[in-house]
């Protein structure tokens, strides 16, 4: 059984790290789905130094950028 939290698109949040959560997504008509703590992984410095992940714990993205696309898996 996987654990998923439904989002309305792509999202890191600290409160999920550690937990084993899968975020799904819709996105161009397709449900996608990643490992969290894997999409934390991959986050580059602008991102974990930005004012959204270090003060409000989380960062969501319009569009998943291309380099995401390695762990995501569409269903």
């Amino acid at each position: 059984m996987l654990k998923i939290q439904l989002k309305d698109k792509f999202t890191v949040d600290k409160k999920y790290i550690g937990k084993e959560i899968y975020v799904a997504f819709i996105e161009n008509n397709s449900i996608k789905l990643y490992d969290h703590d894997e999409a934390v992984k991959m986050l580059v410095d602008n991102i974990t130094n930005s004012k959204s992940w270090s003060e409000k714990g989380g960062y969501s993205w319009g569009q998943t950028p291309k380099i995401y696309s390695e762990i995501i898996r569409e269903i």
